[in-house]
This record gives structure tokens, C-alpha cells and sequence, in this order.
């Protein structure tokens, strides 16, 4: 009885880790990862005195196994430079283009 007891309990607790995703940005010839936790953010920065490359995500979980990303990215080359803001609704191993920025979500 105390067996059954206890597999009973285990199986209705919630999982012990929240899932784990690889968030990858690619443009040009460059990539850049972010490994995030359910409910968390990530970034990245990388700076030089020719280029800057800022990228925050933001990963919550949804409904039929999507993942809702907000993203938020900062670009700059010489003088020109981008900022931009996006929420996608994606399944895991998605992959999608936000003006010339690759994003592939991945669960690690």
C-alpha cells in the first residue's frame, strides 16, 4: 500500500525542472545563442567598435505545446542602427525570419 501510495504522489507532483530552450539568432554570417527556462529571460550582448549585437528573450509556455518568445533586439554597424521588438508564438524546432534575423527554437 505504501508503494502505490508513493508512485501516486510522484506522479501527480509537478515536474522537478522546467524545460530548457536554445534560442538561436543568426544573421549575416553570425550566430548567437541563448539557452532560457520556462517563465525566464536571456540575453546576449557582444560589442565592438565597428558593430554591436543585443538580443533578449523571453520564453513562457502555451497551450498545445507552444512557447510564446518575446524578443527584443538592438543592432548597430558604423552608424546604422535597429531596434526591434517582437512576440511569436512558436512549437519547439520552429524556425522563423524577423527582417533578416533568423530565429530556431530548440527544447534542449
Amino acid at each position: 500500500m505504501k508503494k502505490t501510495l508513493l508512485a501516486l504522489a510522484l506522479m501527480s507532483t509537478p515536474a522537478f525542472a522546467d524545460a530548457t530552450y536554445r534560442v538561436e539568432f543568426a544573421m549575416q554570417s553570425q550566430r548567437y545563442t541563448v539557452l532560457v527556462v520556462d517563465n525566464n529571460c536571456g540575453e546576449i550582448t557582444t560589442k565592438t567598435a565597428a558593430q554591436e549585437r543585443a538580443f533578449r528573450v523571453c520564453v513562457s509556455p502555451k497551450p498545445q505545446n507552444r512557447v510564446q518568445l518575446d524578443i527584443d533586439r538592438r543592432t548597430r554597424d558604423q552608424a546604422d542602427e535597429v531596434h526591434a521588438k517582437a512576440t511569436v508564438i512558436a512549437a519547439p524546432g520552429a524556425s522563423f525570419d524577423l527582417d533578416g534575423l533568423k530565429v530556431t527554437l530548440q527544447v534542449q
